[in-house]
């Protein structure tokens, strides 16, 4: 009877561990393939995307008093536009720390792995910076060289990232991010497997 019990809870633990490793998504930001705010081309305060079963909501980051907006440019990216009330208004169609520094904020709809990002329109000496669920900054990391940059596994965990420029002379698109779903932890999987194998054990008894 135990081995029948401990077979069913095995098969369901691996059925359980896999589904738990399946989740895993690349966004594409250079097209609208898997945009889902249904807003169109143009300046907006959010654009969201889902792929296999994570949506990410992306939403522009700056210090200007006049406000900011965000824009996904087909084969580039995603850019922010911040202009002010008085006289400065961003003419530079990217993520740029003129003036003001800009940031993409990425709201994960779970706890994910953030393993990759990558940017259009860089330049040699172009940088960027980034913090998770609200931390603090990183310092500035070249991305000549290095696009994709890829974070050391499992990656970073989180659910929102803020992808910034803040130095003068850096500007770029961010075209792209690769996350993965974070596992859940064993003994959730194997109190999900017991239960599993419990229930498989009472129908095998109810059928004999």
């Amino acid at each position: 009877m135990f081995k029948k019990l401990f077979a069913g809870a095995a098969v369901a633990a691996a059925v359980l561990f896999s589904a738990s490793l399946a989740s895993a998504a690349s966004f594409d930001f250079t097209s609208g393939t898997n945009r889902t705010d249904g807003q169109g081309a143009g300046w907006h305060g959010n654009i969201s995307y889902s792929v296999d079963g994570i949506s990410v909501n992306a939403t522009p980051v700056g210090y200007s008093s006049g406000g900011q907006w965000i824009r996904q440019y087909d084969d580039h990216g995603l850019a922010v536009y911040s202009g002010d009330y008085c006289c400065n208004v961003d003419s530079n169609h990217e993520v740029d720390g003129w003036i003001y520094g800009e940031a993409v904020k990425l709201t994960f709809s779970e706890e994910v792995y953030l393993t990759s990002v990558s940017f259009t329109h860089v330049d040699r000496d172009d940088q960027f910076a980034y913090r998770v669920n609200g931390g603090s900054w990183t310092e500035n990391i070249s991305i000549a060289g290095n696009n994709p940059y890829g974070f050391s596994l499992p990656g970073l965990k989180g659910t929102v990232f803020d992808i910034a420029a803040l130095d003068w002379n850096d500007d770029w698109k961010l075209s792209g991010v690769t996350v993965s779903a974070v596992p859940l932890p064993p003994a959730v999987l194997m109190f999900g497997a017991a239960l599993a194998g419990l229930g498989w054990f009472r129908r095998r008894k109810a059928a004999a």
